[in-house]
């Protein structure tokens, strides 16, 4: 994730959230605090894309609401999963908490 991947590239994007995730514990076995600490500094943008990312496909699934299929509830809790795995990564630097 070094080289800036563009924000309407949806097929890398969904990668993070479609996956075989299915609890908390994978995600912060698959995105290590040295992967985001990495993704931060060396690729700012793709760690900004990936939130943005993120909460845009959570404003998506409001939408489709109460008729959401299994799959599509999937790719929500991963979606709440990983922001809760890179936001206090957005908090401990000063220079990102204007982010929000």
């Amino acid at each position: 994730l070094t080289k800036t991947i563009d924000t309407s590239d949806d097929a890398f994007w969904d990668q993070f959230w479609s996956g075989t995730v299915n609890n908390i514990s994978d995600i912060f076995a698959l995105v290590t605090a040295e992967d985001i600490h990495t993704l931060r500094e060396e690729s700012p943008a793709n760690f900004m894309t990936l939130i943005y990312k993120a909460v845009e496909k959570l404003d998506s699934s409001v939408i489709a609401g109460p008729s959401m299929s299994l799959s599509e509830q999937a790719i929500v809790l991963n979606c709440v999963r990983l922001l809760t795995r890179l936001i206090p990564f957005v908090f401990e630097s000063e220079e990102w908490r204007s982010f929000f």
